[in-house]
């Protein structure tokens, strides 16, 4: 009877661990919008699947069934564990070097679009090339704000608002267009749950509708 409890235990475990590496497939290959940490996430939990399935004939062997069954305990656990903690911060790494790419973008903008000259042209005309260079700088940051990735411009808002990881991913959807029922099936929550990290985005960015909430977010 104990025995059939270690195996119980160890069958569950490895359940567990493969139910763990399909969920990161889908976020990963199946998601409209995935992101690099989803991708090493499928890496995570693909090692802890080989190390279990590599592992348990192995600990078997050595320590039995119980010995197969504690690793794949502590395989589920260190797992999880990690997962939690490296998704958060692969996540922030990933965010911060957004956002450092948009701040290089604009900071390189307005001296890759100058006329041909540069400087030259706009002594020459007495200031009014330096007006029309400056009207031109303008209208092309106005340009590279509107066409920037909506993944960056959600990083930015989630920085500026302090939103959470969840509500960033909600953002990101509602900014593509996605409806309350989509959200929910994409990200394997509830409707209900959209709708509460909704409000929560709507009272962190001070608005009432999406389309003010897109105008906020771009602006």
């Amino acid at each position: 009877m104990l025995f059939d409890g270690w195996l119980a235990l160890m069958l569950l475990g490895a359940t567990a661990l493969f139910a763990g590496l399909c969920m990161a497939v889908v976020r990963a290959f199946f998601s409209k919008s995935p992101s690099r940490a989803a991708y090493r996430a499928v890496a995570l939990w693909a090692v802890s699947f080989a190390a279990a399935v590599v592992g348990c004939p192995l600990a078997s062997d050595s320590f039995g069934t119980a010995g197969a069954a504690g690793l794949v305990v502590v395989l589920c656990f260190a797992t999880s564990v990690l997962y939690l903690l490296l998704s958060r911060w692969w996540e922030g790494r990933d965010a911060a070097a957004a956002v450092a790419y948009l701040q290089m973008c604009r900071m390189r903008a307005p001296d890759a679009h100058r006329a041909p000259g540069g400087a030259a042209a706009d002594a020459g005309d007495g200031g009014a090339g330096k007006a029309a260079g400056d009207a031109r700088a303008a209208g092309e940051s106005d340009d590279l704000v509107s066409e920037r990735d909506p993944a960056i411009v959600c990083a930015m808002a989630a920085r500026d608002f302090d939103l959470t990881r969840r509500e960033e991913e909600i953002l990101l959807l509602l900014l593509d267009g996605r409806s309350f029922a989509s959200i929910a099936g994409e990200l394997f929550i509830s409707d209900n749950t959209v709708k509460t990290h909704v409000r929560h985005i709507y009272r962190k960015t001070g608005v009432n509708r999406k389309e003010d909430l897109v105008r906020r977010v771009y602006g």
